[in-house]
């Protein structure tokens, strides 16, 4: 009877220790996900701030991209060096927009921790998408300007070449000899006519109308003035 009773009670404890087992497996599987939330949304934070400072970095550099350049060859420089940098900041894009996918998957994933709230998240991805996006947008702009400066000034270098042909054109003239041949005179008119029409191809009337920047219009307004 004794050894009985024993076996009950030990029965009675092996139950209970599985019941415990289970109970702590449970409660371990809840807290080891939840401590698996705090440290992914630790290291969101973290990239959250590493990559706000590289934002205002990238934003101040762009700010101070300003010069337009004198020749077409430090245009070509220019637009290099903005593509190089339009590089190296696209490694902080994709690395905010793998930022972001993981605030969504905090933001959505279910029995989400009390520290990790919507309204704590969400923002920081939004300002992330902001900043991406006003970073490729001033740096566009900023290769399209130097790309539509550099056309302008290899219009005017052209354009510059074609008044010194002009010049050269007018000082071969025989003037004196206009007068006494009509033949000559004709020759000399007609070929200042066919020069003239040539100013045509420069087209500087639209191109300052479409100029965008007070650097570029400046340039044409300069050599179509003169």
């Amino acid at each position: 009877m004794h050894h009985l009773d024993d076996s009950r009670d030990c029965h009675r404890l092996l139950v209970q220790l599985e019941e415990t087992e289970r109970h702590f497996e449970e409660f371990w599987t809840v807290h080891l996900s939840r401590l698996k939330k705090c440290l992914e949304l630790r290291r969101f934070e973290q990239d959250f701030r590493e990559l706000q400072g590289n934002f205002d970095r990238h934003l101040s550099a762009v700010s101070d991209m300003t010069e337009i350049g004198e020749t077409v060859e430090r245009m070509d420089q220019l637009i290099r060096m903005t593509k190089e940098f339009q590089q190296s900041a696209a490694v902080d894009v994709e690395r905010a927009d793998q930022v972001i996918a993981v605030g969504q998957r905090l933001i959505g994933s279910k029995g989400c921790i009390s520290s990790c709230p919507r309204e704590v998240v969400q923002p920081k991805c939004d300002e992330l998408t902001r900043v991406c996006e006003l970073i490729n947008e001033r740096v566009s702009k900023r290769i399209e300007t130097l790309i539509k400066a550099r056309e302008l000034m290899e219009r005017v270098e052209k354009a510059n070449q074609w008044c010194a042909r002009g010049i050269e054109l007018l000082a071969t003239q025989r003037i004196e000899k206009c007068s006494v041949s009509a033949d000559i005179a004709a020759k000399s008119l007609l070929e200042i006519q066919e020069f003239v029409a040539s100013a045509a191809d420069f087209k500087f009337k639209n191109v300052i109308q479409e100029s965008t920047t007070l650097e570029t219009k400046a340039l044409v307004s300069q050599v179509s003035d003169d």
